[in-house]
C-alpha cells in the first residue's frame, strides 16, 4: 500500500491537533519473546486494536508452491489481523487509540517495544519528554493504476510522531471517527 505523508490535509477534518506540535510524554517497554511474532500476537490483549500492519517473509513459499503475491494476506487491516498462519512475518506493528506495539522477528523469536502515551503507572524515570504531531495519512487512491485488484479499506487514519529534540523517537497510526 502507497502512503502520502500530509502536513495538511484541505476540507476533510480528522480530529487531533494537525499542524501544531504539542509537548506529552511517552513510556517505552521492550522484550523478547521465544514465541514467533505470530504466537506473539494471539497472546495479546486485542481489545480495541484499531488496526495491525504485518511484513511477511519474502523468501517464504505456500503450500500451493505459488510464487507472488499471497491473495489472502492484507498487510494492513483494521481490527484484529486474520493472518494466513502458515505465512512467516518478519514485522508486525499493533495500533490502539494511546499505544504501538512494533514486534520484530529474530533468530531465537522475537522482540517487542510498547510505545504508550502517558501511561501513569510507570516511574519518572522510564518516560520520556517529547513533542507529539499528528497528521493525516492518505492510502492509495487508485489501486488499478498500480496493477492491484483492492479497494482502500482504510479511510480517516492518522500518524502520530514523538519526536524529542527534531529526532524521531517512535511513531504510531490511528483512525479517527
Amino acid at each position: 500500500m502507497a502512503w502520502a505523508w500530509m502536513d495538511a490535509l484541505e476540507n476533510q477534518p480528522l480530529g487531533g491537533n494537525m499542524t501544531d506540535p504539542r509537548p506529552c510524554r511517552i513510556s517505552c517497554k521492550t522484550g523478547k519473546s521465544s514465541l514467533s511474532i505470530a504466537e506473539f500476537i494471539q497472546q495479546e490483549k486485542l481489545e480495541g486494536l484499531q488496526l495491525a500492519w504485518a511484513e511477511p517473509d519474502p523468501h517464504f513459499l505456500p503450500s500451493s508452491n505459488l510464487p507472488g503475491r499471497c491473495s489472502a494476506f492484507h498487510p494492513l487491516v483494521r481490527g484484529v489481523p486474520s493472518w494466513p498462519a502458515e505465512l512467516p512475518l518478519l514485522e508486525a506493528r499493533l495500533f490502539w487509540d494511546e499505544t504501538a506495539l512494533h514486534i520484530v522477528a529474530t533468530d531465537k523469536g522475537c522482540k517487542w517495544v510498547r510505545v504508550e502515551e502517558e501511561l501513569l503507572e510507570l516511574p519518572e524515570t522510564q518516560k520520556i519528554s517529547v513533542t507529539r504531531h499528528e497528521f493525516p495519512v492518505v492510502t492509495l487512491s487508485d489501486p488499478a493504476r498500480f496493477g492491484l485488484d483492492i479497494e482502500p479499506s482504510i479511510s480517516k487514519m492518522c500518524a502520530i510522531e514523538y519526536r524529542q529534540q527534531g529526532r524521531l523517537v517512535s511513531w504510531r497510526l490511528r483512525t479517527v471517527g
